[in-house]
């Protein structure tokens, strides 16, 4: 039942979305098009068409730089260019397994060429294995809730039925891969991990985690709770794939990319965002400061920062 209220409130949300858009504007057939492409439901639809590139076009900068002069400062980009590149050095990683004639930026920031075209294709599946296994994990929770009394085939039908609908129609997930962000593959790996806990697999969860932490070390925190928590399997896989990861990026790098990236994040810490995709608390806080554009990034410079507000 609460599967079934999750979709009604879904529905009943958008459905207030599709009306306050409409009347906002009067009820042109364009605007009720509008209205209607604007709602969480709509937005699968909008799977088959190329992503942008928030993540791709500041990553592939970062990286081209650093192929055509191997020993330049890799954050040059960011604190020179003031390109967005906000990811640690082994983040960059990812493009070593694709061909080097595929690596072209200028292809990229037009939304063409073969690589676009591979990450649009692998994000696809990353939303497609995110809601998987998330299906998964509702499917073994359920099971467990009645071990002795198995559901009947309906029940479980329509119980993976419901909740792949409320996953293709969760706009989150959807959002990652129409902006063109590193954060679908992410998901997909945060939603394995889960799984395999589920399962009784720590040390692959582990595992899932370490590939996080290579793009984003924030995921680190997790190792502290397996560690006080005494997850061991758990703290060896993540570590298993950490470390080597890490000691890879930087043979590739250099380390003063990996220690010039803490610059980064004090960076990132003293300004923040204020754009609305940003719903941390630094980011609500700028938007209720109206500390830099919250709807529209700078039309001068797509990436530019808010400015320092001491709040």
């Amino acid at each position: 039942m609460w599967l079934v209220k999750t979709l009604a409130i879904n529905f009943v949300l958008s459905a207030a979305i599709f009306l306050g858009l409409t009347l906002a504007s009067g009820p042109t057939t364009e605007t009720i098009r509008r209205a209607l492409k604007a709602t969480a439901p709509a937005q699968v639809l909008r799977l088959q068409d190329r992503g942008s590139t928030d993540s791709w076009r500041p990553m592939l900068a970062a990286y081209q730089q650093k192929l055509d002069d191997p020993r330049s400062d890799l954050y040059a980009t960011f604190f020179v260019d003031r390109v967005k590149f906000q990811y640690p050095p082994s983040s960059l990683l990812l493009f070593d397994l694709f061909p080097r004639s595929m690596i072209n930026l200028a292809d990229l920031t037009r939304l063409v060429g073969p690589l676009k075209r591979r990450l649009d294709e692998l994000s696809r599946i990353a939303v497609g294995l995110t809601v998987l296994a998330s299906v998964l994990i509702l499917e073994r929770g359920l099971r467990r809730l009645t071990p002795d009394r198995p559901a009947p085939h309906p029940q479980v039908a329509a119980s993976i039925g419901l909740s792949l609908a409320v996953g293709l129609t969760f706009y989150p997930l959807l959002v990652g891969h129409f902006i063109g962000q590193i954060q679908v593959f992410l998901n997909a790996l945060l939603a394995l991990a889960v799984l395999f806990s589920v399962i009784g697999r720590p040390t692959l969860a582990g595992m899932c985690f370490g590939a996080c932490c290579l793009v984003k070390p924030q995921y680190g925190l997790v190792l502290l709770w397996s560690l006080l928590r005494r997850q061991w399997r758990f703290t060896l896989g993540l570590v298993g794939v950490l470390l080597p990861g890490l000691a890879i990026s930087i043979a590739r790098f250099g380390l003063a990319d990996h220690l010039r990236y803490l610059d980064v994040v004090r960076e990132l810490s003293r300004v923040g965002e204020a754009f609305w995709f940003n719903q941390s608390v630094n980011g609500l806080l700028n938007r209720l400061l109206e500390n830099g554009s919250a709807l529209l990034a700078s039309p001068r410079v797509p990436s530019e920062f808010p400015p320092y507000h001491p709040v």
